[in-house]
Order: C-alpha cells, then structure tokens, then sequence
C-alpha cells in the first residue's frame, strides 16, 4: 500500500460515517436482512432451476449420425 491509496482521516471518517448511517437505516426495519437473505435465495432457486431445464434438455437430443 503506498501513500496514494491512504485517505486523509476526515475523508475516511465521513465515508465511515455514511456507512453506519445506511445500515442503521436498514436495520430500523426489523428483519430486513432475513427478508433480503430470502428473496436472494429465491432469485437464486429460480437460477438453478432454469439451468437444471436446460441442461435436461439438451440430453434429450441425440447425437447426430454421420
């Protein structure tokens, strides 16, 4: 890490402080995290499943007889 990569502390402190007021935001709203750990599962589910579809299908053809 050289000194260009280092901020200058009142910089960092407000960025830090940004973050902390964003989740505390966030966490105003009682289980927000569980509800988005869910929908991103879900998202995630839906994923798998498209490919698992395709992936089924593609076994259904056959190879082409020369």
């Amino acid at each position: 890490m050289d000194c260009s990569e280092i901020e200058d502390l009142p910089t960092h402190l407000k960025k830090q402080k940004s973050r902390e007021l964003k989740l505390m935001v966030l966490c105003l709203y009682e289980g927000f995290f569980e509800l988005h750990s869910r929908a991103t599962e879900v998202e995630k589910g839906k994923i798998w499943v498209q490919n698992g579809n395709f992936l089924a299908n593609l076994k259904k053809f056959k190879p082409l007889q020369f």
